[in-house]
């Protein structure tokens, strides 16, 4: 049963305040983070498709790239090699293919790329004080005709640049606008980030309830908040500014409604969908009420849990039973 009392408390000033600035406000990095010694330089894949002109370039390029071959192209797929260089080769050859570069140019200049540097800097630096072990990964990117957005492993990240052209983009990925709101360049590291965590982030893989998932996801938030603290929450939960009021403004609704309909502990694939997994709402709340909002609890439940028990992020991320986590936090709105 939805919850009619499901209020959404927009303050116009408030609203005014968040989108003039990008991040949280009085945010400084401490030096111990800011002087640890490291660089990044982005490898311009893109620009090296426009000398593939024969077969045989395409196989050295993809040979001399595997993270891209096997992050894009999924070459497992295919009994012949040279099936997935073929296909590859007719795409980058296509004159449809030239336009997509040139508006992915456009969008990533210079100057865009420079400032991913900067941001993908600033990330490691932090994974690298609270991670000293962290190795810091090659990044590349590269137009793919809008095929995938992100490939992250340890050695590699590479970036799928057409699929973050924004709202102004003439190419886009065939996906509802609620997912395209949050594919624009500002979405890029932040996304890095969340991906990074899944490395990190320590799980008992017998528990099935959505309070797990529910755990998991808020223990990947809080990674994404403690290595980039100046990023504004609701960019890391892929929110509008509306969605985070509405959901901080009904923390008592959202909770109560979790407790009488007995969701913690729920294992069916049905709540999932439901509560963690991407939706434009949450009806069954309210008409207002965002989608993933058992994420967005499950966060809220993981930063009481930091209040109450002062454990780094180190000991957050490697502590796997959710439940110990949710019982701990005692959580309340």
């Amino acid at each position: 049963m939805a919850y009619n009392k499901f209020l959404v408390v927009l303050t116009f000033i408030f609203s005014l305040l968040l989108s003039s600035c990008g991040g949280k406000e009085d945010c400084s990095i401490p030096s111990e983070i800011s002087e640890i010694n490291l660089t990044v330089d982005i490898e311009r894949l893109d620009f090296k498709l426009d000398s593939l002109n024969s077969l045989r370039e395409t196989a050295n390029f993809l040979n001399k790239n595997q993270g891209f071959l096997a992050g894009f192209l999924e070459p497992q797929q295919y009994q012949n090699p040279n099936t997935v260089v073929g296909r590859f080769h007719n795409l980058i050859t296509n004159p449809g293919f030239d336009s997509l570069q040139s508006e992915t140019r456009k969008v990533f200049d210079e100057q865009k790329i420079n400032e991913i540097e900067n941001e993908l800097e600033l990330l490691f630096k932090h994974i690298k004080y609270y991670y000293p072990d962290y190795n810091i990964p090659k990044v590349q990117t590269v137009t793919t005709g809008i095929i995938r957005d992100l490939y992250v492993t340890d050695s590699v990240i590479v970036i799928g640049l057409d699929y973050f052209l924004g709202e102004k983009g003439r190419y886009r990925p065939q996906q509802p606008q609620y997912i395209l709101d949050h594919y624009t360049p500002e979405y890029i590291v932040p996304k890095i980030a969340l991906l990074i965590s899944n490395k990190y982030n320590k799980v008992d893989l017998n528990d099935k309830t959505l309070l797990a998932d529910m755990i998991y996801y808020g223990k990947s938030y809080a990674f994404v908040n403690a290595v980039m603290p100046c990023l504004d929450e609701r960019k890391i939960m892929w929110y509008s500014e509306q969605e985070m009021e509405a959901a901080n403004n009904n923390a008592e609704i959202i909770y109560s409604y979790f407790v009488s309909n007995e969701l913690f502990y729920d294992t069916s694939p049905m709540a999932k969908r439901k509560y963690v997994m991407e939706r434009p709402k949450t009806p069954e709340i309210g008409d207002q009420c965002p989608g993933r909002i058992g994420t967005w609890l499950g966060w809220q439940v993981v930063q009481r849990y930091q209040d109450k028990t002062d454990k780094s992020l180190q000991e957050l991320m490697s502590t796997r039973e959710a439940e110990v986590i949710f019982q701990k936090a005692a959580y309340k709105p």
